[in-house]
C-alpha cells in the first residue's frame, strides 16, 4: 500500500469514527445545554458539586434526544477535563449557536484544581459568561459563595 493510500483511508476511517461518534445533535436541546446554568436556577448554587448536581438533574428532565443525552451524559464526561469545553464549543458552532455559557462554565471548573481561583475570578468568569447585568452578578456572587 503506498503511503498515500495508507493516509486517505486512515482519513477515511477518521471521518467515519468521528460521524459515528458524534451524530448531528438537535440544536434546540444543544442550546438548552448551553444555558443550562442560567436557566435552571443552579447560577446561584454554592459550592460547586451542587451547581453541577442541579444541572445534571434540569438537564435530565429535559433532554429528550438520545443523540443529546448521550452526548451530555456520556461523550462529555469521557472527556478529558481540559477539552470538555473545547467539545462543547465545537458542538454549539455545528448546530448554529454563537454562544455557550455552559462551555465557559466547563473551562472554569476543568481549571478549577489546579489554577486555585479566588471567589473574584469566580464572580469575574461567571458574569463574563452569562453577561454584566446586575441580576446576573449578584446571583454569580451567590453562585460564588459570596
Amino acid at each position: 500500500m503506498t503511503r498515500i493510500a495508507f493516509l486517505s483511508l486512515a482519513l477515511s476511517i477518521g471521518c467515519a469514527t468521528k460521524e459515528a461518534e458524534s451524530p448531528e445533535l438537535p440544536a434546540a436541546e444543544l442550546e438548552l445545554v448551553c444555558f443550562a446554568e442560567q436557566r435552571s436556577g443552579a447560577i446561584e448554587r454554592f459550592p460547586f458539586a451542587d451547581k453541577a448536581e442541579a444541572i445534571r438533574k434540569w438537564l435530565d428532565e429535559r433532554l429528550k434526544d438520545p443523540r443529546m443525552r448521550t452526548f451530555y451524559f456520556e461523550e462529555l464526561p469521557q472527556t478529558g477535563v481540559d477539552f470538555q469545553d473545547d467539545r462543547m464549543r465545537e458542538a454549539a458552532a455545528e448546530a448554529g449557536i454563537e454562544r455557550c455559557p455552559m462551555a465557559g462554565y466547563l473551562e472554569f471548573t476543568g481549571k478549577l484544581p489546579r489554577e486555585g481561583f479566588k471567589f473574584a475570578d469566580c464572580v469575574a468568569a461567571c458574569t463574563a459568561r452569562h453577561s454584566a447585568a446586575p441580576a446576573v452578578d449578584a446571583a454569580c456572587r451567590r453562585g460564588c459563595g459570596g
